[in-house]
């Protein structure tokens, strides 16, 4: 049940019915539609943000189109307001803060990285990895980042206890009894699944992994361990 994809939504929702529109079951199914196109399409822009001064324009543009477009940002977090969309606005929000010097981009990832937590509570591995980029790499960096990550995760916590009574999300009790041994089938699904398997859906993954093993940039590092995480904790959920 996360909060952040309706309040990032909320400022489409309340211009609409300011301008008129009659709130129904059709108006709610159009304006999630929208609403997911919008918020992913922000990430785009983020990216592409984050990926400036980091190659050349043309490449970066071309990234950008490639993950807005050919990607599962395009198939699915665009299709309806769920958590996909705002979760990777605040991936890409976070990149784009750490690419960058100075505090404003520090608190910048800080906050893109916590949102992506508030989005989804399995996004936790991006924020801890921006963690420890800052405590072995960059620890001038970790002032402005909790600054900026004190309004996504305070409003978290908030919701959580108002929800629960208690510091858990409220789906927790459920994300317990999902989770069993470690599935090699759900993990060779993750990568050939003729549907959504990584290799078949966007084989241009194959590249990023090359260029993480290239790469001697600590933020390709952490993050990339991050991405390593959260498809491994996805092979620990039972059918």
């Amino acid at each position: 049940f996360p909060i952040a994809p309706g309040i990032l939504a909320l400022p489409l929702y309340l211009i609409s019915v300011a301008a008129g529109a009659a709130v129904n079951e059709q108006f709610l199914h159009h304006l999630s539609k929208i609403s997911g196109a919008v918020l992913t399409a922000f990430s785009a822009l983020a990216l592409r943000q984050a990926l400036a001064g980091r190659c050349s324009k043309s490449w970066g543009l071309a990234l950008s189109f490639l993950y807005g477009l050919g990607s599962w940002a395009f198939s699915v977090s665009s299709q309806a307001l769920w958590q996909h969309s705002t979760a990777q606005l605040g991936v890409a929000l976070g990149l784009w803060g750490l690419s960058r010097e100075g505090r404003r981009f520090d608190a910048l990832a800080g906050f893109g990285f916590a949102l992506a937590l508030a989005s989804r509570p399995d996004n936790v591995f991006f924020l801890l990895a921006a963690a420890v980029y800052g405590l072995f790499w960059a620890r001038s960096k970790l002032p402005g980042m909790a600054a900026g990550a004190a309004l996504p995760l305070g409003l978290l916590a908030w919701y959580w206890v108002a929800y629960t009574g208690r510091l858990l999300p409220p789906e927790s009790e459920f994300q317990a009894r999902i989770f069993g041994d470690f599935q090699w089938q759900a993990f060779a699904g993750l990568i050939a699944s003729p549907t959504r398997g990584l290799l078949w859906f966007f084989p241009a993954a194959v590249f990023g992994v090359f260029a993480v093993w290239r790469s001697r940039d600590a933020r390709v590092k952490v993050m990339a361990t991050a991405c390593a995480a959260l498809w491994g904790m996805l092979c620990f959920y039972e059918a």
